[in-house]
């Protein structure tokens, strides 16, 4: 499925149903073999109650925000993001499955996350927003890897 368009920019319920269609503006989705989609423009899928994602993305060449859902997993969540991916005010408690570049803002703040460990097997981060809790989470698990050299 290759889907292009050209208008204004979506959210939410209107964004999925117009991949579904065929018919969303200023993005170009490609379906891969592996039933991954890639997309050409900015993913806006925030503020919907979704518990997980509508998709299974690849590669996002744009922004994907995935903001203030109720979402529990980075299953299928876009492995690369050439911008920014801001998934803040979610009910995600680790970071198994995330991206393995975002090239711009990678803000996973106001989420109950208990285990950072997979941040570290990112490739590529622009610039990490962590809260104060995550970021104390952060630096005991570098020092304690810093103990282990």
């Amino acid at each position: 499925m290759i889907v292009r368009a050209t208008s204004t920019a979506l959210k939410g319920v209107e964004w999925v149903n117009m991949v579904m269609d065929g018919t969303l503006p200023n993005v170009t989705i490609h379906e891969n073999k592996d039933g991954t989609i890639d997309v050409d423009g900015d993913v806006l899928i925030y503020e919907m109650n979704f518990f997980g994602f509508p998709f299974d993305f690849n590669i996002i060449n744009g922004d994907f925000y995935c903001f203030q859902n109720k979402i529990t997993s980075l299953l299928g969540c876009p492995k690369i993001v050439h911008g920014s991916m801001v998934i803040h005010s979610n009910k995600l408690c680790s970071l198994k499955n995330c991206p393995r570049v975002v090239d711009e803002y990678f803000n996973i703040s106001k989420n109950p996350l208990t285990n950072v460990d997979d941040i570290f097997r990112m490739k590529k981060c622009g610039h990490l927003i962590l809260d104060d809790e995550q970021m104390n989470l952060r630096k005991i698990k570098i020092f304690k890897r810093m103990q282990r050299l």
